[in-house]
């Protein structure tokens, strides 16, 4: 209220003085703005606008630069020859470069997939990279040295036991694979186990991994019906907590063989009989303790360069080099132990067909059934052969 008492005032007051009074207030409001724009200094030139203004119109004469160029150089004196040097072309430089690095095949998967939302296609390759650097954290030893109660052949007949427990509950085969998988960090962790302990063992084995990659995982009384009622059902739970105990949460996301196989798989778009015979030749290596400490992502590869090479169907080529990481060199002597393994099926796996006999039905293509290659450890007999490199 003052404030508007006094700006009614104010105007109150202008209003009362006369038009002479006025026009002298302005009069003198004139000549102070006039004194105050005189006091100013005068702006100063800017250097680069007035020199592009003079030169704008300038013409270069570049003949001239030239010939002051010419006149600079230098005559090489008389009765001397001087080494001229060799300048490469811009194609022979291009060529040797060409030479230096590794043409990779401009063939993107994940581009092709960029419509299918399932594929995941912007992050599938960043996932097996990160796969890849992650089985090292994951890597076994052949633990079988420090248990006197488990052999090698006692080891086969546990991991076949599993494989027919997978295909009664219709598991996943994830599933499958990541229970063998914890099933040897397990048993690599701990130091002593003894024999009547390894089905309970492989059934809370398949326990976690059920409830970690199926919709519907068994109940803990279709795993007591499957061992006999062999143990009761605090003997499973108790097995359960020790074991994830031992293993931790973080053996859940270990990296799978057989992820990496359909990964292959599909980027070089491979039908489902060779896929199958692949899948075939790895699921039997999960039974063989000997390829336990191998990588998850070699072993794959060199069962679909087994697969291939037995349906006559190619061979490893740039595209599965870039997207495995591997060269035909660093896989092939791992095949060549695998088609050994198969070679001997039926002397060294006498006492477990669960794998032969499921993928010799015809929904499997009866990839059991198929001829391995040319066996170049037969001198080895029924011994599996590891390569040094591998």
């Amino acid at each position: 209220m003052q404030l508007r008492n006094r700006a009614a005032a104010a105007a109150g007051n202008q209003q009362e003085l006369n038009p002479q009074e006025n026009k002298l207030i302005v009069d003198k409001k004139r000549h102070a703005a006039k004194d105050v724009n005189e006091a100013e200094p005068k702006a100063k030139r800017n250097a680069l606008t007035d020199l592009s203004r003079q030169i704008h119109n300038f013409v270069i004469d570049s003949s001239r630069k030239d010939a002051s160029k010419k006149s600079e150089v230098k005559k090489p004196k008389t009765g001397a020859l001087q080494p001229i040097a060799e300048s490469k072309s811009s194609k022979e430089i291009a060529v040797a470069e060409t030479k230096k690095v590794v043409k990779k095949p401009a063939y993107d998967f994940d581009k092709e997939c960029a419509h299918d939302i399932a594929s995941n296609a912007v992050f599938a390759n960043d996932i097996f990279v990160y796969y890849r650097s992650r089985e090292p954290l994951f890597k076994v030893t052949n633990y079988t040295e420090k248990h006197r109660d488990i052999t090698h052949e006692m080891r086969m007949i546990l991991g076949d036991w599993m494989v027919e427990v997978q295909e009664n509950f219709e598991l996943y085969h994830e599933t499958l694979y990541l229970a063998v998988k914890l099933v040897d960090i397990y048993l690599d962790k701990v130091d002593k186990v003894r024999q009547e302990q390894l089905q309970l063992l492989g059934s809370s084995a398949i326990f976690v991994a059920s409830k970690f990659d199926e919709r519907s995982p068994p109940l803990i009384d279709d795993f007591l019906y499957i061992c006999n009622e062999s143990y009761k059902r605090q003997d499973l739970i108790d097995m359960e907590i020790h074991f994830l105990q031992v293993v931790g949460f973080e053996a859940l996301t270990a990296p799978l063989s057989y992820r990496f196989l359909r990964r292959y798989s599909r980027v070089i778009k491979s039908d489902m009989q060779t896929l199958t015979a692949a899948r075939y030749l790895l699921e039997s290596s999960l039974l063989c303790v000997e390829y336990a400490p191998m990588s998850e992502s070699k072993i794959a590869a060199a069962c679909l360069l087994w697969a291939l090479r037995v349906k006559k169907v190619g061979d490893w080529d740039p595209i599965l080099e870039q997207y495995s990481g591997y060269s035909v060199e660093e896989i092939e002597p791992l095949m060549m132990s695998l088609n050994h393994m198969v070679a001997i099926r039926k002397t060294f796996m006498r006492k477990v067909s669960t794998v032969f006999e499921k993928y010799s039905h015809e929904i499997f293509f009866r990839v059991s059934l198929l001829s391995p290659l040319t066996d170049i450890y037969e001198q080895a007999g029924n011994n599996i052969v590891i390569p040094a490199n591998c």
